[in-house]
C-alpha cells in the first residue's frame, strides 16, 4: 500500500478477477471475504494473487476491509502498511489454532489446557535453561502421553495382558498414577513438592514478614500443618499457603486448589482470634508436568516477590516439578 503503483495494479487485478468471476455482480471486498467454491483454483480458472489471499483469509478466520485498507483477525484490527504487525497477529492466530486443536484431542490434548494456560510452563522448549536433555525429552513425550506405561502400550495395540502398575499392584498403570499416585513413590513425590516449597519460601522478601514452614498454628489443636504461613505482626496480615503438585488435565488444577483451600480455611478464624485482621488462605499450584497456574499470580502480588524475579522464578517452579517428575520415572523405568 505504501507504493501507488503497484497499490494501482494490485486493485486492478482484484477488480478484474471478481469482475470475470462474477460478472460484476458481487463488489471486491465481499467476494474477497468469502469461501473458495467447489471447483476454484482448478487447472484453467480464473485466478491471480488474489486468489492466494483470499484462500489465506479463510485459512486464518480474517477479513479484510478494503474501504479502511485493514486487517481483521482475531477481533484485532490492523492497517495493511504495518506488515510486522500483520505478520505477528496471523502467527498468534495460528498458534491458537494449534493449541485448540491439541485441547480437544481425547487423549495427547488432555494436558494441554493446562500447559498452554502461561507461557512460563513451556519456556525451557524454546530456550532449554534450567534443564538436562534427558528432562526436556520426557516433559514433550509426557505432555503428549507418549511415555510407554502399559495403559498407552495396550492403546497403541501391544499386547498387555495386564495393565495393573508392576511397582505397588494397585491401579493401572497411567502417567497420572505413576507421578503423582503410587505408593512406592511417595518419597520422590514428596520431595518434588517440597523442593517447590522451599523455593517459594526462599523467593518471599524478608520484610514480609516470619515464615513457619510445616508447622501447626499456636491455638490450633488439629494435626494438620500447613507448608507455610507468613505472619506480619506489624501490619496485621497473615498469609496460609499449602503447596500442591497435581498433573494436569482439564479443571484438576483448579480442583487441586479448591480443595486445599477448603482444608484450612478454617484457619481464617483462629487467625483473626489472635489479632490478624487481614488473613488469606490460599494455594501455590505446579502441574506434575510444569504447568505454571496462572491463579498464583495473586498470592504473589500480595508476598511483595520482585517482579523482577517473577519472570525467573516461574521458570524455575516450572523447571522444579519437570525434574521431580523426571526422577519418578527414571524410578520407574529402571523398576
Amino acid at each position: 500500500d505504501e507504493d501507488p503503483v503497484v497499490s494501482t495494479v494490485a486493485r486492478g487485478l482484484l477488480e478484474e478477477v471478481t469482475r470475470k468471476r462474477t460478472g460484476g455482480l458481487i463488489e471486491i471486498g465481499k467476494l474477497l471475504n468469502s469461501p473458495p467454491a467447489p471447483g476454484e483454483g482448478r487447472k484453467a480458472d480464473i485466478k491471480s494473487l488474489w486468489s492466494a489471499v483470499r484462500k489465506s483469509l479463510q485459512r486464518f478466520s480474517a477479513t479484510i476491509d478494503i474501504q479502511h485498507k485493514t486487517l481483521i483477525c482475531g477481533g484485532k484490527v490492523v492497517g495493511w502498511g504495518k506488515r510486522r504487525d500483520i505478520s505477528k497477529l496471523l502467527r498468534a492466530q495460528r498458534h491458537k489454532e494449534y493449541i485448540n486443536q491439541l485441547k480437544t484431542s481425547p487423549d495427547q490434548g488432555r494436558t494441554f489446557s493446562c500447559v498452554s494456560a502461561h507461557p512460563a510452563s513451556n519456556s525451557f522448549i524454546r530456550s532449554g535453561r534450567y534443564i538436562s536433555f534427558g528432562e526436556y525429552r520426557f516433559a514433550i513425550k509426557a505432555r503428549l502421553n507418549l511415555l510407554p506405561t502399559k495403559t498407552v502400550l495396550r492403546r497403541c495395540g501391544k499386547t498387555v495382558a495386564n495393565v495393573s502398575c508392576p511397582v505397588c499392584n494397585m491401579e493401572q498403570e497411567t502417567l497420572a498414577h505413576v507421578l503423582n499416585h503410587c505408593g512406592p513413590n511417595e518419597g520422590l513425590i514428596r520431595a518434588r513438592h517440597n523442593a517447590i516449597l522451599h523455593r517459594l519460601s526462599k523467593a518471599i522478601p524478608t520484610g514480609q514478614g516470619r515464615q513457619f514452614l510445616e508447622q501447626s498454628i499456636p491455638g490450633d489443636n488439629s494435626a494438620l500443618k500447613p507448608d507455610l504461613v507468613v505472619l506480619d505482626e506489624l501490619s496485621h496480615r497473615a498469609t496460609v499457603i499449602d503447596v500442591s503438585v497435581p498433573f494436569e488435565g482439564e479443571g484438576l488444577l483448579e480442583e487441586s486448589r479448591r480443595a486445599k483451600v477448603a482444608k484450612y480455611s478454617y484457619l481464617e478464624g483462629i487467625l483473626q482470634a489472635k489479632g490478624y485482621t487481614d488473613v488469606v488462605i490460599d494455594a501455590f499450584i505446579v502441574g506434575s508436568l510444569g504447568s505454571w497456574d496462572p491463579l498464583n499470580e495473586p498470592l504473589l502480588r500480595r508476598l511483595r516477590i520482585s517482579e523482577r524475579y517473577l519472570r525467573t522464578f516461574r521458570r524455575l517452579c516450572s523447571w522444579q516439578a519437570i525434574h521431580g517428575s523426571y526422577a519418578i520415572w527414571e524410578k520407574k523405568r529402571q523398576h
